[in-house]
């Protein structure tokens, strides 16, 4: 029987490191990192980490300012993308499996996909012709359906569904 193998968070964070050329974390960047990648607020990775919350905004500041972004969902939306590449543009085109396993209507598909982008929710809302009002609603929506509480908790469970869907995928014996 051949054990299945699943791309863990952390080693999601060193595909994105390798992958972007960034240079060298330290290793509490990398744990700051991986936290953010769990879904975890600044307060909870200074918990874990055993250091104060200014000093983990600290770290997630210099994170933005390594990687070019503005959000902790443009971080991660960046991290999704460089896990997902291993994915087949054709695959890519159609919603992970495990994802698709979750009912989303069309609005919801496409909220979705602009705050996996990096979206905030007045652009999601530009982007759709709908008011921000609606578009939280949209949001509101899909924490309660992938049950998390967070933005960066719904970008880090997308991305666990997503690697472990091209895991299981990978895995899939050939006909």
């Amino acid at each position: 029987m051949v054990e299945k193998t699943q791309r863990t968070d952390s080693e999601c964070v060193r595909a994105l490191l390798d992958a972007q050329r960034t240079s060298q974390l330290s290793p509490r960047l990398r744990q700051t990192l991986d936290g953010l990648l769990d879904g975890a607020s600044e307060k909870e990775v200074a918990a874990r980490l055993g250091v104060s919350s200014a000093t983990v905004h600290q770290y997630v500041t210099s994170l933005y300012r390594r990687f070019g972004v503005r959000s902790r969902a443009a971080l991660l939306a960046s991290a999704l993308g460089v896990c997902a590449a291993n994915v087949s543009d054709a695959s890519l085109n159609e919603p992970p499996l495990a994802v698709a396993s979750v009912a989303l209507s069309r609005r919801l598909r496409q909220t979705l996909d602009s705050l996996l982008v990096g979206a905030n929710e007045k652009e999601v809302a530009a982007r759709l012709g709908v008011s921000p009002a609606t578009v939280h609603q949209y949001v509101t929506s899909l924490y309660r359906r992938f049950g998390v509480r967070s933005r960066p908790q719904l970008l880090a469970h997308v991305l666990r569904l997503r690697v472990n869907a091209n895991e299981n995928a990978s895995h899939a014996p050939s006909v």
